[in-house]
């Protein structure tokens, strides 16, 4: 299991590092507007993808009973959905009497491609990741957000504007669709009986209702920004909010993943799952929380550096909403504790009283009128309430008591805290003003120099929650097919 995680994690760190590159790179190139515009588009590309999915890549994951058969009907019905709705997003589309609209018009035939190549390559990339092979899935992952981002960059420097990102995601889908296929095309055996993808789309009818609510809950805010804001505040938080998503995309995203489909097969008891949860969240908190304070402390003296004096509202936006980050990487694991239980239900309960409350939220300050920076202040104490409430379920759930929950977190809670007091008395003691390069080179070696010591002396316990994980993925798997 520890080598799946690493893996994935690995995966998705190099995925995250090469994507936030590859914007700051573009912000040589593009304006704030144009990258409100991509990230408005984006979303309804999301949605299209998501109702195609419909819960059946959770669904081919998590069942063990699939075959060549059934797996080619559900390949061939995400084809199929996938065709239905581009389809129909264009015929809305050139029907829609805006002038607006003609601005936006050819980028969107664009993106429609998008959900076709990334419906055709779940099921593909379902069967990769059912079979444990995360090295796999890693590489041809790798290798298509790198060809990707290559290209978007030569075009980029050529003068393409938006549609240097238009050709990033083209190119990064239709890579990942040739190598999924390319792994997995002797277990798809193509056919028409969708009748038969019955079972998987029972399962994956909650799942997707979830995975919709989440949607709505990541995308909704930019919708209402960019409609109610202005292009140009969604810009600066659509940038500011990747510190928000790079912790669930480096970590939580690809840990729930092994977890789901490793707990699918070994199948530990109460206390088992327990431990292995457990030592799950603490390894995450370890990264993401004194990350997270580096970015709060750091981060506005930092970032202005990098990105250049337009994007100043993106820095300051990034120092506001990142701890809500931090709190996602930990509260998100109740995903897949509820799936691993058989709660699909009562996760799609959960995520949809989340997101109308956020989405409400976002709408009554963008309505009153307040700026983007009121509004991520907002969003800031509200998400604290909700996640914190959130860990509180999950802890339950698991049934943790305080003092475990207080094992588990002090460590990250105390390095974070060490790191970000060293820092600040560095600043405290520089009378710079503006702060010189020296005096935040200092500050910044003097969080990590204490982060990384109080990690150290306390390497026995992180050492501990490792070996749990790697016990648990030296089990012997149930064969699929045996039963429950």
């Amino acid at each position: 299991m520890l080598a799946n995680l690493i893996s994935s994690s690995g995966l998705n760190v190099y995925r995250a590092l090469l994507q936030f590159v590859f914007n700051v790179a573009l912000t040589h190139y593009l304006a704030p507007a144009e990258f409100g515009i991509v990230n408005f588009i984006l979303p309804l590309v999301t949605l299209v993808i998501l109702l195609g999915d419909f819960g059946l890549s959770t669904a081919v994951v998590r069942d063990r009973d699939l075959g060549e058969h059934e797996a080619g009907a559900a390949f061939t019905l995400s084809v199929f959905v996938a065709l239905l709705l581009g389809f129909a997003v264009n015929i809305a589309l050139w029907l829609l009497p805006d002038p607006r609209a003609l601005e936006v018009r050819p980028i969107i035939v664009a993106f429609s491609v998008v959900p076709l190549l990334s419906l055709a390559t779940i099921v593909p990339r379902a069967l990769v990741e059912r079979k444990l092979a995360y090295r796999s899935l890693a590489a041809i992952e790798a290798i298509a957000i790198s060809s990707g981002a290559l290209c978007g960059l030569i075009l980029a420097a050529q003068g393409a504007g938006v549609w240097s990102l238009v050709a990033f995601h083209l190119i990064t889908q239709a890579v990942r669709f040739a190598g999924f296929f390319l792994l997995s095309c002797s277990d798809i055996r193509a056919n028409l009986r969708w009748s038969s993808t019955r079972r998987l789309l029972s399962f994956g009818s909650w799942v997707f209702g979830s995975s919709l609510l989440t949607f709505l809950f990541r995308n909704g805010d930019n919708i209402i920004i960019g409609a109610m804001l202005g292009p140009a505040a969604l810009g600066a938080y659509a940038f500011a909010y990747q510190f928000i998503v790079l912790p669930l995309m480096v970590l939580t995203w690809p840990a729930s993943g092994v977890l789901l489909a490793t707990f699918s097969r070994l199948r530990p008891d109460a206390g088992e799952a327990r431990k292995v949860v457990g030592s799950v969240i603490c390894l995450t908190a370890t990264a993401t929380f004194p990350t997270t304070a580096f970015l709060v402390i750091e981060g506005p003296y930092i970032l202005p550096y990098v990105l250049g004096p337009q994007w100043q509202l993106a820095t300051q936006i990034a120092a506001i909403l990142a701890p809500i980050g931090a709190l996602q990487s930990l509260s998100s694991y109740i995903g897949p504790t509820m799936l691993i239980r058989g709660r699909a239900k009562s996760l799609f309960l959960l995520n949809l009283a989340t997101t109308v409350l956020t989405l409400l939220l976002f709408t009554a300050v963008a309505w009153f009128g307040w700026n983007i920076v009121q509004l991520c202040w907002v969003y800031l104490m509200f998400s604290t309430v909700i996640f914190m409430g959130t860990l509180m379920l999950m802890f339950t759930m698991l049934g943790m008591t305080w003092s475990s929950v207080a094992r588990i977190l002090w460590l990250p809670c105390l390095a974070s805290a060490l790191g970000s007091t060293a820092a600040m008395i560095v600043h405290l003691s520089s009378r710079s003003v503006p702060v010189s390069t020296s005096s935040l080179l200092y500050s910044s070696l003097a969080f990590v120099m204490t982060t990384m010591l109080t990690l150290v002396l306390q390497r026995r316990l992180i050492l501990e929650h490792l070996s749990s994980v790697v016990r648990m993925g030296g089990k012997n798997p149930i064969p699929l097919g045996a039963a429950p």
